[in-house]
């Protein structure tokens, strides 16, 4: 049975770090040298990586993959952890350290080598799904972290906590270096126009606002599921300068860059020209193909246009003239109806 547990144990490791070894990853040793690359590799380990720290506020506290921990609470390596109750779970790490899960936290846990031009040592190999994780190195490990858009690369002997919030993963050093390395942006994703509410705007809609009027310009990026995609950088420029410029103050100009929220949503504001104007907006995800073009009208002192209804309303000063108001929809419009102006008695 137990040599079972380590074939299935060396096979999800290997799931967990392969691929890692193509991706150069930079690592201190807390000294002043230069960094150097390490490369991991799957350890071939005949037995657990370390063990849930069982009381009895952490009876029930805790399911190892979708059943409840135990006794010992063994972990072998690759198993998906969740805490259930409001209590803390810490996890002795054997030759690794300490990881500590608050309340809600889903970790995957595993252990790989590293080798830097100066050495081999262990390595923590960390997937957070959800939740905070705190974690305690031992002087001779180190650690590679993944989180939702984001990875780490954690010095030996570093303490550090990842706590992943409404789809991003924020970072806590402690004590020694934790470096951030950077993540390409998945490559099948899409991106459209949305209006102030989020909601999609219809393909070939036009985008008008009025000459000196500042407006803002809003995409949303997802998934092929059509999931919002958080933290990716989203270029915006000009097709032409006449239609004015992007940013506001020093940082204006004819291109800017926004991160996507939570929401998948990036937007800038457009501080239009003063003169008629027609061109485009293009919006791209760096590092893709992903892109959509923005047609945009510069109108004097026209009414601004946008793909939802608008209610045009115009008065004319002066006793005995009609109000005329007119229902545009996507560039439609309806018959124009008099309205007779109201009568006065004296």
């Amino acid at each position: 049975m137990k040599h079972r547990y380590a074939a299935t144990v060396f096979c999800l490791i290997a799931a967990l770090t392969v691929g890692l070894a193509s991706v150069p990853a930079c690592a201190s040793d807390g000294t002043d040298r230069q960094e150097s690359t390490i490369r991991l590799f799957a350890s071939a380990r005949f037995g657990p990586i370390g063990a849930i720290k069982m009381n009895s506020l952490t009876s029930g506290a805790v399911a190892i993959d979708g059943r409840l921990a135990q006794g010992e609470g063994l972990l072998w390596g690759g198993e998906l952890i969740n805490v259930l109750t409001d209590h803390t779970v810490c996890i002795a790490l054997d030759s690794i350290g300490q990881v500590t899960l608050s309340r809600g936290a889903i970790v995957r846990l595993a252990d790989a080598r590293a080798s830097s031009a100066d050495a081999g040592y262990e390595v923590l190999v960390a997937s957070i799904v959800r939740g905070s994780v705190d974690l305690k190195l031992n002087a001779a490990a180190g650690a590679y972290v993944e989180a939702p858009g984001s990875a780490f690369i954690a010095s030996r002997g570093a303490s550090f906590r990842v706590r992943v919030e409404d789809g991003r993963a924020l970072l806590s050093t402690l004590v020694g270096t934790v470096r951030i390395q950077d993540q390409p942006p998945p490559q099948d994703l899409n991106i459209r126009i949305v209006d102030d509410l989020g909601r999609p705007v219809s393909s070939g809609s036009q985008f008008s606002v009025r000459a000196r009027s500042t407006r803002q310009i809003q995409v949303q990026v997802t998934d092929k599921n059509d999931k919002p995609l958080p933290d990716l950088p989203v270029l915006f420029s000009l097709g032409n300068p006449c239609l004015g410029s992007l940013g506001l103050g020093v940082v204006a100009g004819l291109t800017m860059v926004q991160k996507t929220d939570k929401c998948g949503i990036a937007a800038v504001p457009l501080v239009a020209g003063a003169a008629k104007c027609a061109a485009s907006i293009l919006a791209k995800v760096e590092g893709t193909n992903a892109s959509v073009s923005i047609q945009t009208s510069v109108q004097p002192g026209a009414h601004i246009f946008t793909p939802r209804n608008t209610l045009l309303t115009a008065a004319a000063a002066g006793a005995g003239v009609g109000i005329y108001v007119a229902v545009s929809n996507s560039g439609g419009s309806q018959k124009l109806t008099p309205v007779p102006p109201p009568t006065l008695k004296p």
